[in-house]
């Protein structure tokens, strides 16, 4: 274990450079993990930066009377490393670990600074002194780096991989570590494939990773966590060519479409065998069993599921508190709402047609009353231009939040946190409802 005033020298620099910094920069490895983990011995400074930045920083604050000072030489991608002279205080290091390996590119520098929070220095009295200009990333993307470091480095480095995994399995068990935000994380950076990839661990490597709390967690429902299996005897018809939603009839008026991820290796299991899973879920959760089909991505299962628009955004809120995790669910998303086919006023809704064709660039024929904006391809900021343009044609000033409030009423909705689920016949029956228009003028309207 380093001495602690090799911890302290490190410290001291630490705010050295934030005193010279002008700007948040990011704290990565062992000092910042010792910001979760107390007990992790560090004393190198890992610090991302431009080469400029880390140029100046050695200029002002290691003067080379005093300091040894290497650099790769590398305009691009520099790493720069500073060691003192004469004393022992460990290496500083600018901007190393966007260099070392290819895997680095699942890592976004910039989202983890603007997520991060600032290094606090403990001081004596029990006081701290925040470091406004050095960030460490959150305990689940901090633990993200951790694991994308340990699958990429080379395997004859055990102890630095040992390392690693020993970060990773400890930062899952600090008290504001979050399995939802990790696997956000890793979906975000599109890493799911690469982790399962080369997540193999040897039995030397599964000891040091059994303090996790997401291995611990996982044995705990590891029954739970195998979909339902079809009793003895039992014949189970697999289907290979799956439906698709577009394939299936739409959703029923008031009802929600969504899709579960579910994280199955999907040629594992049969296709009855999923919708049993599908079915034990939302039952468990007194939502129904209005299973419609199971879909396959490499990787995961995904389910679809009929439901009335209020539960289904309740099976939503499940997803995000992490109670859906036992069955390996990742994530909800929301399809498309059910309505009517038929439209309050046939005159507000062909002049609605013309518009959005011409908008959106679609056929006429392709918008139908209960196709959704999401199957027009419409992006929210094309919804809202929409709606703006309507609003001023049919005089109607707050569409934006009225057209909202009118889908929120009518699905037992909390909130409508995207556009691309709505129906476009449920715009038509607001205007009509809503606009205020002078009949006299010939403006068009319904009686």
């Amino acid at each position: 274990m380093p001495k602690p005033i090799e911890l302290q020298i490190a410290r001291d620099q630490l705010v050295r450079i934030n005193d010279k910094l002008d700007t948040p920069h990011l704290l990565i490895g062992g000092l910042a993990v010792q910001r979760y983990v107390p007990m992790r011995d560090s004393k190198d400074i890992d610090l991302v930066c431009d080469s400029e930045t880390s140029r100046m920083l050695a200029r002002e604050l290691f003067p080379t009377a005093d300091w040894d000072i290497v650099t790769n030489d590398d305009e691009y991608r520099p790493t720069l490393t500073v060691r003192h002279r004469s004393l022992d205080m460990g290496e500083i290091i600018f901007g190393p670990k966007i260099t070392e390996r290819d895997a680095y590119t699942f890592i976004n520098w910039d989202q983890l600074l603007a997520s991060g929070v600032p290094f606090e220095l403990a001081l004596p009295g029990d006081t701290k002194r925040v470091l406004e200009r050095i960030v460490i990333p959150c305990c689940a993307s901090l633990a993200f780096t951790k694991l994308i470091s340990f699958l990429s480095r080379n395997k004859s480095h055990t102890k630095k991989r040992n390392q690693d995994l020993q970060d990773f399995a400890d930062l899952t068990n600090n008290e504001s570590f979050r399995l939802i935000r990790l696997i956000s994380v890793i979906q975000r950076a599109g890493a799911g494939d690469y982790i399962r990839s080369n997540f193999l661990l040897t039995p030397e490597e599964l000891a040091v990773l059994g303090g996790s709390s997401i291995l611990r967690v996982s044995d705990i429902f590891s029954g739970c966590l195998r979909p339902p299996v079809c009793p003895v005897g039992e014949q189970v018809e697999t289907h290979h060519n799956l439906q698709q939603v577009s394939e299936l009839s739409r959703p029923s008026p008031g009802d929600m479409r969504m899709d579960l991820t579910i994280g199955y290796q999907h040629d594992k299991y049969t296709d009855e065998q999923l919708l049993k899973l599908g079915k034990a879920i939302v039952g468990l959760l007194e939502l129904g069993e209005e299973v419609r089909v199971v879909r396959k991505r490499p990787g995961s299962v995904i389910i679809t599921i009929d439901l009335p628009a209020g539960k289904a955004e309740q099976l939503v809120e499940f997803v995000s508190d992490e109670k859906l995790l036992q069955f390996g669910v990742l994530r909800a998303e929301k399809l498309a709402l059910g309505r009517e086919e038929p439209v309050s006023c046939h005159i507000v809704w062909d002049w609605l047609v013309s518009q959005i064709a011409k908008k959106l660039r679609v056929h006429p024929a392709a918008i139908t009353s209960r196709a959704t904006f999401g199957e027009l391809n419409a992006s929210d900021y094309q919804v809202e231009e929409l709606l703006s343009m309507v609003g001023e044609s049919y005089r109607i000033d707050s569409i934006t939040t009225d057209f909202a409030s009118f889908l929120r009423g009518k699905y037992s909705l909390r909130e409508i946190d995207a556009w691309n689920y709505v129906p476009v016949g449920d715009l038509s029956d607001f205007v009509h409802k809503n606009h205020g228009l002078d009949k006299q003028k010939g403006d068009p309207e319904c009686e």
